[in-house]
C-alpha cells in the first residue's frame, strides 16, 4: 500500500460509500471506459478549501516544505493568465498535498478499482485549468489517474 509521508489535519473522506466501492459494475465500467465517477466525494470540503489555498501559494512559488517540486509550469507575470498550470510531484513541496497523494485510503481505493494487490505513486500532478485553458493529456499506459476537481465542474462549464 502507499505510505503516508506526513498526515495533515485534512484528509480524505474515506468513510461510508467509498469503503465498499468500487462495486463490480463500477470496476467493469472503469475497465471498459477508462474512467469512472465515485458515488460520493473523495475529498472532504475542508480538504478542498485548504487545497485551493495551497494551490494559490504553490503557483506563486511558495513551497511550504522549502523543497521545489520536480516541475513547475506557470509563472505569474510571465505565463499566459489562461494557460493550464502544472506542478509535478507537488507532494515534495507541500505537506497537505502529500497527505492526499500518499493517503492509504486513496491507495486502497485505487487498488480495488484496478484489481491490484497494492499501488504506488508514480507521480502526482497539481493541475490548475482555468475555464478555456489548454487541454490536458493523460497517460493511458497502465496508470490509474485519480482526478479530484476542487471546483464544481458543471458551474465551471456554464460560467
Amino acid at each position: 500500500m502507499l505510505h503516508l509521508v506526513r498526515r495533515a489535519a485534512h484528509t480524505l473522506c474515506g468513510e461510508g460509500a467509498l469503503r465498499s466501492w468500487p462495486t463490480a459494475a463500477a470496476a467493469a465500467a472503469y475497465a471498459r471506459d477508462g474512467f469512472v465517477l465515485t458515488p460520493s466525494p473523495v475529498l472532504s470540503e475542508a480538504t478542498i478549501a485548504a487545497l485551493k489555498d495551497r494551490y494559490v501559494s504553490m503557483f506563486a512559488g511558495e513551497f511550504e516544505t522549502g523543497q521545489y517540486p520536480d516541475e513547475w509550469h506557470w509563472r505569474e507575470g510571465i505565463s499566459r493568465a489562461q494557460a493550464t498550470r502544472e506542478i509535478c510531484n507537488g507532494w515534495k513541496a507541500d505537506r497537505l498535498v502529500a497527505s492526499v497523494v500518499t493517503s492509504n485510503a486513496l491507495g486502497e481505493l485505487v487498488s480495488r478499482l484496478a484489481g491490484w494487490e497494492d499501488a504506488r505513486v508514480g507521480q502526482d500532478d497539481v493541475l490548475w485549468k482555468p475555464p478555456g485553458g489548454d487541454a490536458v493529456g493523460y497517460h493511458t499506459d497502465g496508470c490509474v489517474r485519480c482526478s479530484a476537481s476542487l471546483r464544481d465542474l458543471m458551474q465551471a462549464a456554464c460560467c
